[in-house]
């Protein structure tokens, strides 16, 4: 019976050890989130942490070859799809694919959230360059509202809206006065106004 037992295991093991990702995915009835942009697609994998060792990850592929992957430990995180030129009013952030600074590189942006109580839920933007390699092009930290990314001046370049939180906890109200990034032209990087 013990060796039984020990060759049942033995076995399952194997079988366990055999199983691949996508096996992992459809057994958990994990389907990737899939975003085209141009020609590039964005795969998101959430998986229920209950039933699952994996973190949650995101992959981007071009022309159909996996370029680049990231694990995201904690929090949710979202970008947005290209359905139509048209957003919705309550949309945050801008088109996935679309140059938003002006340099001709598509871009995405990654909001991430990682909730708790007031004060404890953090929002961070991490941009995308969708150039000839992907790459991390710049973070900002939301802190504790959402940031929003408009062309406030019809110029093509996005302006990021948001507040700054530096005086959190200092007083009763906490006070958190609007801020507006922009793009340096001859950088391409981004600075406040």
């Amino acid at each position: 019976m013990r060796i039984l037992l020990s060759t049942i295991l033995l076995l399952l093991i194997i079988f366990i050890g055999s199983v691949s990702a996508d096996e992992i995915n459809s057994s958990n009835n994990v389907e990737p989130h899939i975003v085209k942009m141009n020609d590039y697609s964005y795969r998101a994998y959430y998986y229920d942490r209950s039933t699952s060792v994996m973190t949650n990850y995101f992959e981007i592929y071009h022309k159909g070859r996996k370029v680049y992957s990231e694990q995201i430990k904690d929090g949710d995180f979202s970008i947005v799809e290209r359905n139509s030129d048209i957003l919705s009013e309550d949309s945050r952030l801008p088109l996935s694919g679309k140059d938003i600074n002006g340099d001709g590189i598509p871009k995405f942006v990654l909001e991430r959230y990682v909730g708790g109580a007031k004060f404890k839920g953090r929002y961070s933007y991490t941009i995308y360059s969708l150039g000839k390699k992907v790459k991390k092009f710049a973070t900002l930290e939301g802190d504790y509202s959402p940031m929003y990314f408009v062309d406030l001046d019809g110029d093509g370049r996005y302006e990021v809206i948001g507040h700054d939180w530096v005086f959190a906890y200092f007083f009763g109200t906490s006070p958190h006065p609007v801020v507006i990034l922009k793009w340096q032209a001859d950088e391409g990087t981004i600075s406040h106004t």
